[in-house]
């Protein structure tokens, strides 16, 4: 395109951790042929349903090996463009069995159909690879800020959390929470039922079996350490999310800690 330019734009690095060890089982025949396309298919064809409907957001994303960068304009579009295409990634991945670990940062970028560089790649790769410790996406503060400027903090509230280790992140089991929410706030009901209730009209289902990946993934760790640590920190993460709502038959993952976390009295 003739107007593309070097410009202050959103960008997210996003890498799929695991997939190294993917590609050496698949040398092995221990990792099935169709299982690795699905998954490459998903990481070369980012999720962009609603971007579209987002003209504003100039979204764009490209995949680098296995690792995707998605880059959107500095306006509220494209904000909710990039985070709304790094929930489905993750979820989507989540399935599966992949863990996603990466940044959003804003700075400049050149971006076009087939070509991303600038410091806002560099700068996102860096905190991927040297500061996000844990499975997750960090919001640099310039990000958060802007966020926070979004609907008076509404936007902020639903769309982030805040780690124990200080960087904000994208909460990306958020599509679990709004699948339930409609109901609690619709009728006042307590959200006490199982994933196939036609009370939630089926929409619980796909996540039924993303506790049995976490769980494997946090039982083969055992015997690293270091892996042992990130996985259990995302196990817990889940485990938070689905006790929040009281959902049965989105099972806890289980295991060296990740016991319920005790009532504190008052609440």
């Amino acid at each position: 395109m003739a107007d593309q330019r070097y410009e202050e734009r959103y960008c997210a690095f996003i890498d799929i951790l695991g997939f190294r060890g993917l590609i050496d089982r698949l040398n092995e025949g221990a990792t099935p042929l169709q299982a690795l396309r699905e998954l490459l298919s998903k990481v070369h064809n980012p999720p962009q349903e609603n971007v579209s409907a987002l003209p504003r957001s100039d979204f764009r994303a490209q995949s680098i090996s296995d690792a995707v960068a998605f880059s959107a304009a500095c306006n509220a579009a494209g904000l909710g463009a990039v985070i709304h295409s790094v929930n489905r990634l993750a979820v989507d991945l989540l399935r599966q069995g992949f863990l996603i670990r990466g940044a959003i940062v804003k700075d400049l970028l050149y971006h076009d159909e087939k070509t991303v560089f600038g410091q806002a790649l560099v700068r996102a790769y860096q905190l991927e690879s040297t500061v996000v410790r844990f499975p997750r996406v960090m919001v640099t503060r310039e990000v958060v800020d802007d966020l926070r400027a979004i609907d008076d903090g509404k936007s902020f509230e639903q769309l982030l959390r805040r780690s124990d280790d200080g960087p904000m992140f994208v909460h990306e089991l958020r599509a679990l929470e709004m699948a339930v929410l409609p109901l609690q706030l619709g009728r006042g009901d307590t959200v006490h039922s199982k994933i196939d209730s036609p009370k939630f009209g089926g929409k619980l289902i796909p996540f039924g079996g993303i506790a049995d990946q976490i769980q494997r993934r946090f039982d083969e760790a055992t015997d690293n350490p270091k892996h042992f640590e990130k996985v259990k920190w995302f196990a817990n993460y889940w485990n938070d999310t689905v006790m929040r709502w009281d959902i049965y038959g989105l099972e806890r993952v289980k295991g060296p800690g990740l016991d319920p976390k005790p009532a504190v009295w008052g609440e």
